[in-house]
């Protein structure tokens, strides 16, 4: 949250890391037999994320014809809110329908903590 180092990748990357983190104490916190969290690395898609202008939009433009449709990329999001059987994806990482493991900061039980903690803070909780 500081605005003197912001940069739109970095923010970028770091909500996708919370993103993972976030799952993985919201896990711990459900009955996996009633309710399963997971998270998912959709791949790169061609979405109106760069649409602002400036170097970085502009190489994002340049790759969309490489990148997946929306379509494609919401596959492995429809895949798992279609299993049968969620369980083995319960605080798990998904890419293209499979477990990943996920940046060892990813797995940092204390930071996930802490990020809960914080989130619960900011809002009031």
């Amino acid at each position: 949250m500081n605005q003197r180092d912001w940069r739109m990748t970095r923010a970028y990357g770091r909500s996708k890391l919370c993103n993972i983190l976030f799952t993985r104490e919201l896990a711990l916190r459900l009955d996996p037999d009633e309710v399963a969290a997971a998270c998912l690395h959709p791949g790169m898609v061609a979405t109106a994320i760069g649409q602002r202008g400036g170097v970085v939009e502009f190489g994002w433009r340049l790759m969309k014809p490489f990148m997946l449709s929306p379509e494609k990329g919401a596959e492995t999001s429809i895949f798992l809110v279609t299993l049968a059987d969620p369980k083995p994806f319960h605080g798990g990482y998904a890419i293209r329908n499979k477990l990943a493991q996920p940046d060892p900061a990813a797995l940092d039980s204390r930071l996930a903590r802490r990020l809960w903690d914080e989130s619960a803070r900011l809002v009031g909780l």
